[in-house]
């Protein structure tokens, strides 16, 4: 699932400020708990120094019972036990745990050592052992004053320790009650990271998802959305840009609409002008191909040689004349949507041989030699008229544009689809004329200069007859050497399975 910016920067920010807070945490705990341990060590030396303390002088002034008294005072807050043994013998001892305090060597150094609960479920504490040596010195440095029969006692020597069992329970509470503390301001700290990621969001990220949400409304075909932020940055700056931007494409919309409104009922009026003058034409033009059809097969008249020459002309003007003019009333019907497709089971070669026939007058007038080539047999699904109107234009084009040689009209089977070929030997097409060689009314010899006259509409009619069809037209040429012009059918007609 793909998450939101704002989720991810307010996930972003809790992470560090989670990771942050742990750390601290970790550290924090780490440093108090040895610092208490610290503190609690050296509470347990000076408590067993002031212990051995207190030995020294009952040993000094031979009241050596008293130790029993001093022993049982010492067990108060954490201590748990107390040994003093003197001489390698335990003087003195109380024990609040059930464990053993057997007698040891006396130590040359204090030892202190962690001892945890063990199996019996103790709680840990700190087992501290103090030598007793130089019991004099030792006096001395603590500052007491000791008679002389105190010293004739102590010269003689006294070794032995004094043992103190400190709980550290009371540590332990001391821990957790900080840790709880680290916890509070852990989630203290976590909260205020959750509050300026929604702060800075709000200031930052805020105005950018109401930018983004605007472009997307817009792109979608909103029209009306704007962006409305006020954060008094860049961030408003470029969504004053952007409310600016949509106001100027509305308005080119809204101007392009009605040009194109305009353009539409100007290319109406186009349409049925040129289909209403072409429908107009027509019928005087039948009547004059009709009389110079009389007139060579001279019907009540005879005709001299130059008068047959002169009516053999008229009746070729009229006879292109009548191919421009319903060029005009294809191009017409086709702009105005009226064109629709007749199809049916057509044979190839009938249609070759019908268009082949009838430009072979023309020609032979140029001295040219048309040719075709088709499989026998070779049948597809497609609308026959205009499958020959295609031809027609595309045959007629050549022989026009073609002073010598031949024209050949080829049919090839491609399995799925029939491939109509139309070669010829002429001049070509001047790379000047390519750009327009499909545009309505743009005619080829406007760009090369010369040649025949047209209205530009055959290879445009020829083109979305194809595509009617389900086909393509398609063409290559070289100037100087001939060009070719294909279309390619599905043999089972547009939009079906072969």
């Amino acid at each position: 699932m793909r998450m939101s910016l704002r989720y991810r920067f307010i996930l972003a920010f809790v992470v560090f400020t989670v990771v942050v807070t742990v750390a601290f945490g970790i550290i924090a705990a780490q440093h108090l708990s040895a610092q208490l341990h610290r503190e609690y060590r050296r509470r347990a030396i000076d408590l067993a120094a002031h212990a051995t303390e207190e030995v020294l002088e009952t040993e000094a002034f031979g009241v050596r019972h008293d130790l029993v008294l001093l022993v049982r005072n010492l067990l108060v807050g954490d201590v748990i036990y107390a040994q003093v043994v003197l001489g390698g013998e335990a003087v003195a001892e109380r024990n609040r745990l059930p464990i053993d305090l057997p007698v040891m060597p006396s130590p040359e150094r204090v030892t202190v050592r962690h001892v945890d609960g063990g199996p019996l479920g103790l709680p840990p504490y700190l087992d501290v052992v103090y030598p007793v040596e130089d019991a004099l010195g030792v006096l001395v440095e603590f500052g007491h004053l000791i008679t002389p029969e105190g010293r004739r006692r102590l010269e003689t020597g006294v070794r032995g320790y004094v043992r103190l069992g400190l709980s550290l329970e009371s540590m332990e509470v001391e821990m957790r009650r900080q840790a709880f503390q680290l916890a509070g301001i852990g989630v203290g700290l976590m909260t205020l990271g959750i509050l300026i990621a929604w702060g800075l969001y709000r200031m930052i990220l805020g105005p950018i998802e109401h930018l983004s949400a605007a472009v997307r409304q817009f792109g979608s075909g909103n029209l009306n959305a704007r962006a409305r932020v006020r954060s008094g940055d860049e961030i408003e700056a470029l969504a004053n840009e952007f409310n600016s931007m949509a106001h100027a494409i509305v308005h080119q919309r809204d101007v392009l609409r009605r040009t194109n409104e305009e353009l539409q009922r100007a290319n109406r009026v186009k349409a049925v002008f040129l289909a209403a003058m072409s429908h107009e034409l027509l019928t005087p033009l039948h009547s004059i191909l009709g009389y110079t059809s009389l007139l060579l097969d001279e019907v009540n008249v005879r005709l001299n040689e130059s008068g047959r020459q002169y009516v053999q002309a008229i009746q070729r003007a009229g006879k292109h004349l009548l191919a421009l003019i319903e060029n005009v009333l294809q191009f017409s019907k086709l702009e105005a949507g009226a064109e629709r497709l007749h199809l049916t089971r057509v044979s190839a070669a009938e249609v070759v041989q019908e268009v082949v026939e009838s430009q072979r007058p023309l020609a032979e007038g140029k001295g040219l030699l048309v040719e075709a080539e088709v499989e026998p047999g070779l049948t597809l699904w497609t609308d026959a008229t205009k499958l020959k109107q295609i031809l027609l234009n595309l045959v007629n084009n050549a022989i026009k544009y073609t002073e010598r040689g031949r024209v050949r009209l080829r049919v090839l089977n491609r399995g799925g689809t029939v491939r109509f070929e139309v070669e010829d030997t002429g001049r070509g097409i001047d790379p000047r004329a390519r750009e327009k060689l499909f545009e309505p009314f743009a005619r080829i010899e406007e760009a090369e200069g010369g040649g025949e006259g047209g209205v530009g509409l055959g290879l445009v009619v020829a083109r979305r007859y194809a595509e009617m069809m389900g086909g393509t037209l398609s063409y290559e040429s070289a100037v100087g050497k001939g060009s070719r012009f294909w279309i390619e059918l599905p043999k089972e007609g547009p939009n079906r399975e072969p």
